[in-house]
């Protein structure tokens, strides 16, 4: 599979996603297919006043960050 790693304590992650991809309860996959689509999905990491959003666009597996918008 994949890569994996620790997210840090100091850092809140938010996942959306495809449950038809999902490994396990509690844990989110971004699957990417050969012919350039993927499952797509969002990914938020926060830390303190800062937010930024990973997503994935399921059509072309297309890759975007952006500063997000952080809950008060």
């Amino acid at each position: 599979m994949g890569r994996s790693g620790v997210v840090p304590p100091s850092l809140s992650i938010t996942f959306t996603g495809a449950r038809e991809v999902q490994p396990r309860r509690g844990e989110g996959a971004i699957v990417f297919f050969p012919d350039g689509a993927s499952t797509g999905g969002r990914v938020q990491l926060g830390a303190r006043k800062a937010a930024w959003n990973i997503d994935v666009a399921w059509l072309t597996g297309e890759v975007k960050l952006k500063r997000a918008q952080v809950a008060q």
